[in-house]
């Protein structure tokens, strides 16, 4: 039962992603002024990183934390979206779970959004319980957004919102449907909304667990398919674990598009090591946040497993 509806839910976003172009297309004249001003992420240049950090483990744990906390309570919505995204990547931590708790209650919609992906990807139960709040959103795509991310949790009290939008315009008399209604159902059959919950929730969907972020997928699609297939391609390459893909991820670091040296930060939390370690500090001072923030998370996720590591007995001392 669960197969079928992992099923569905896939092929939901994928078919919504397909037709969302057309829907959007429709309604880009109303929305261009709007896009205009979210797509492009700001310069947020920050104090150059001290090469010291690289020997001060303490000290760069510091940093890390502290361009996260400082991104994240950004008074740009593009920066807190770059923050929050790139908590996803620290799976359950203390530090993520707040923050990314506060941003369920972000004016920014799509800020919210965003910590529904981060909650999903960091696999951590301790917040479903907030999460399921947020399926009564007054936003139809934060609503949809809890809905998918419980789902990928495995739990499904959002599946009344996603019979909803899958029903598309289509009225439901299904007394188990509205038995499960929440706030954001009314607009759940509106072609605009399908079509925006398509673009964001499809592209999450296709591009691995942590997404690209908000920002990135925008800018994707602006640019055409030519940036979306370097991004996809680092998505990819991150399941491969041999030394030349790690080389390669750490040399993206200092590749002139921005999502690229983003994705690259991500990507390389699934590593480890010095080289590692020391390529991702030094994008800590990147001029784009989601680049740092990404370099920032991975970080602390690799080194936090490195702690865990020298500190778990051995077979011989136990």
């Amino acid at each position: 039962m669960r197969t079928t509806g992992s099923k569905l839910l896939l092929l939901l976003c994928l078919s919504l992603l397909s037709t969302s172009t057309v829907m959007r297309a429709q309604s880009a004249d109303r929305d261009d002024s709007k896009a205009a001003a979210r797509d492009e992420e700001p310069d947020a240049p920050v104090a150059p990183t001290s090469d010291k950090l690289k020997t001060d483990p303490v000290a760069a744990h510091a940093a890390a934390i502290s361009i996260l906390q400082v991104s994240a309570a950004s008074t740009r919505p593009e920066i807190r979206i770059a923050a929050v995204g790139a908590l996803g990547t620290l799976g359950r931590s203390p530090e993520a779970k707040k923050l990314i708790e506060k941003a369920y209650a972000d004016k920014d919609q799509d800020v919210r959004v965003a910590a529904l992906t981060a909650s999903a990807a960091t696999k951590d139960p301790t917040l479903i319980p907030e999460m399921k709040k947020l399926l009564d959103d007054p936003v139809p795509e934060v609503a949809f957004a809890a809905a998918v991310a419980l789902w990928r949790m495995k739990d499904h009290s959002g599946i009344g919102i996603l019979y909803g939008v899958l029903g598309g315009d289509r009225k439901s008399g299904s007394s188990f449907i509205k038995s499960g209604m929440h706030q954001a159902d009314k607009d759940m059959h509106s072609p605009s909304t399908l079509a925006k919950i398509g673009a964001e929730q499809g592209a999450y969907a296709l591009l691995g667990p942590f997404g690209i972020g908000l920002d990135a997928m925008r800018m994707a699609h602006k640019n055409g398919s030519g940036n979306s297939a370097r991004i996809l391609t680092v998505n990819l390459l991150t399941e491969d674990r041999s030394e030349v893909t790690m080389r390669q991820l750490v040399d993206a670091l200092q590749d002139n598009d921005a999502f690229v040296r983003s994705a690259a930060a991500k990507g390389l939390a699934e590593y480890h090591g010095a080289t590692v370690t020391d390529g991702l500090i030094d994008v800590f001072d990147d001029k784009k946040p989601s680049v740092r923030c990404a370099a920032a998370a991975s970080y602390l996720k690799i080194t936090s497993a490195a702690r865990t590591r020298a500190t778990k007995p051995t077979a011989a001392g136990m």
